[in-house]
């Protein structure tokens, strides 16, 4: 797949980092999905003009495969690219590397357009999608199938109520707020025990102002992967699905 890298360095803040130090899923959310939108804005097709057009892009899933998060007070290069597009979809990836070039995180990204007024999902508009010099395909780059929670045993959750300062420009809850929500039904011993190596999270329908929000969590069972599955909805409907898999830190608490 061909497409222009765009690059940013990054120092990691304080604030952007959990009690081990690691910059936290919400944060290293927040971070990708800005130098996209830096890369839009600076290939001329940025939030204005999109908005001037009358749609938005939103991010339907992302799959992250973790080497290792960024640490608190650490600068990185984060880089995207615009990877390929079909009729609907567009596939682009994210990269976060230590200022030596090595890969600690790789995020793939499947994304669709939204008509503004109506809600919902529109035919890519070429002209916003040929400046990113990406390739278009027949089928999409596949991603990750999750795994729903069909098992009520053994279930944790928590409820939310979304605040005036949850929801972004586009009237719906931000993409960030949806991991932090799912990972944080989890018991405190295992995430300051525990870092994740992959995470997967489905978008599959907006959570707007004022929604009750469920979150819940369930830990699976397998042969030698550590793996919760969560989901997010609010009155029955599910708005989000995700599958996290973890490894457990060493006894020096290696992060």
């Amino acid at each position: 797949m061909t497409g222009d890298i765009f690059s940013e360095n990054h120092e990691v803040e304080y604030y952007e980092t959990n009690l081990l130090g690691n910059m936290t899923l919400s944060m290293l959310t927040d971070v990708i999905i800005m130098i996209s939108q830096d890369q839009a804005t600076a290939l001329g097709v940025g939030t204005q003009y999109v908005i001037e057009h009358g749609v938005t892009w939103v991010v339907a899933q992302t799959d992250m495969d973790i080497t290792r998060l960024p640490r608190v007070h650490e600068k990185v290069q984060v880089q995207t690219r615009g990877s390929s597009y079909t009729k609907y979809f567009a596939y682009r990836e994210f990269w976060v590397r230590d200022m030596d070039g090595n890969e600690l995180v790789h995020v793939g990204s499947l994304w669709v357009m939204m008509d503004i007024q109506s809600r919902k999902m529109v035919k890519l508009d070429e002209a916003m999608v040929i400046p990113y010099h990406c390739d278009r395909v027949r089928r999409i780059q596949r991603l990750n199938k999750i795994p729903k929670i069909h098992d009520e045993h053994d279930i944790m959750q928590t409820e939310y109520h979304v605040r005036f300062t949850d929801i972004d420009w586009n009237s719906h809850v931000n993409n960030a707020k949806y991991i932090g929500w799912m990972v944080d039904v989890l018991p405190y011993d295992f995430l300051a025990s525990h870092v994740p190596t992959e995470v997967s999270i489905k978008y599959e329908d907006e959570v707007t102002y004022g929604d009750p929000v469920l979150s819940r969590g369930k830990f699976i069972n397998t042969d030698n992967q550590i793996q919760t599955v969560h989901d997010i909805s609010v009155n029955g409907s599910t708005k989000s699905i995700a599958e996290v898999k973890w490894k457990k830190l060493d006894k020096k608490g290696s992060k």
